[in-house]
């Protein structure tokens, strides 16, 4: 389902700016405030969808729950591993576990990743159980991956049930007709904003798979730096759920000129486009 090689996530920290050591001490400010219960939702989603979003895990891991809708006083215990071992799905999820150590975090123990392993393969096997209408897809991992090493396995668990029965739940179904429909909800976008981008691309048959990973993964499979990634979540975590489809219609409005550039044929068009620009201020 995803083809494109998956490259390793960068997880270096950038320096704090001035502007985000404000938004940093703001947020800090209403967590110690509001110690004992839940910061409004939506001064959550004002926080979530300005600049810098919700700044560090730290804050991800107390207020993502909460955008999620997450109870975090009534979370079930994960059970092991062996419990699934029997599910229709068990080697394909941990074919594509296994293949997820490039979104692991470099130089952690080799007995902690593992363990991290073992945890997202539980993760995603409890909740197609649990909802047997759902069906896993190949970048399911990817966004469970993210959720794990933010907030752990059993936060983690609570908020891909939430996600799963909600945001992905067209994802899930038995064929992927549903997410390539919704995808075509790019071009009336496209050629509102921009006519001549829209012809261009219609041209070049270019299609939508280029951005199937973007939409299955909210960009988690595409983009190669971890802050970048999360901050992207916080963003959709706030948002409807369809906003990632204007957030591809967005990066290609922005990336129009380069696109025009490039030969009008579907093979040079589809190069260019699955890969994530960088210079884009996520």
């Amino acid at each position: 389902m995803i083809k494109n090689e998956q490259r390793p996530l960068n997880f270096e920290k950038c320096p704090e700016s001035d502007d985000e050591l404000k938004k940093r001490l703001e947020i800090e400010k209403l967590i110690n405030k509001n110690i004992d219960k839940n910061i409004s939702f939506d001064v959550l989603v004002k926080l979530s969808l300005a600049p810098y979003g919700l700044v560090n895990d730290d804050f991800r891991r107390i207020l993502w729950p909460q955008l999620a809708g997450v109870d975090i006083n009534h979370l079930g215990q994960a059970p092991t591993l062996d419990k699934f071992q029997c599910h229709p799905e068990y080697n394909q999820v941990v074919l594509d576990v296994n293949r997820s150590l490039k979104r692991f975090p470099p130089g952690i123990p080799y007995e902690q990743r593992i363990a991290l392993q073992d945890q997202l393969t539980v993760l995603i096997l409890r909740v197609i159980q649990k909802y047997p209408n759902l069906r896993y897809y190949q970048g399911y991992h990817d966004v469970a991956v993210t959720f794990l090493l933010v907030v752990g396995e059993e936060i983690a668990f609570a908020i891909m049930e939430q996600l799963s029965t909600t945001h992905f739940s067209e994802c899930m179904q038995e064929t992927m007709e549903a997410t390539q429909r919704r995808l075509m909800f790019i071009w009336p976008i496209i050629k509102f904003e921009n006519p001549e981008l829209y012809q261009f691309l219609q041209n070049s048959t270019v299609g939508t798979l280029f951005s199937l990973p973007w939409y299955l993964t909210w960009f988690g499979h595409s983009l190669t730096s971890y802050r970048t990634v999360v901050r992207l979540y916080d963003y959709f975590l706030a948002s409807p759920i369809y906003t990632s489809i204007f957030v591809t219609a967005a990066i290609l409005l922005y990336r129009s000129d380069e696109i025009l550039k490039e030969d009008c044929d579907m093979a040079s068009v589809h190069c260019l486009l699955s890969v994530v620009s960088y210079s884009l201020k996520y």
